[in-house]
């Protein structure tokens, strides 16, 4: 592909700064490659970030919560 579809044109600027976008279009316009280009570029290289254990891994099943 050389030349982008009128939807990722009109969107990838925006969603390579990192503002939200909107857009509506027919079946193979593109959209799905317009969206997934922002979102692969922004997560390249980076790493997932640890998380802290859930206060509930240390509780046995029995104390969890029933609702």
């Amino acid at each position: 592909m050389t030349v982008p579809f009128p939807i990722q044109g009109a969107t990838l600027p925006n969603t390579l700064a990192g503002r939200d976008a909107l857009g509506r279009g027919r079946t193979g316009s593109g959209k799905t490659l317009a969206f997934g280009l922002a979102l692969l570029a922004r997560t390249a290289g980076k790493r997932a970030e640890s998380r802290r254990p859930s206060p509930w891994s240390s509780c046995p099943p029995a104390s969890w919560p029933s609702r």
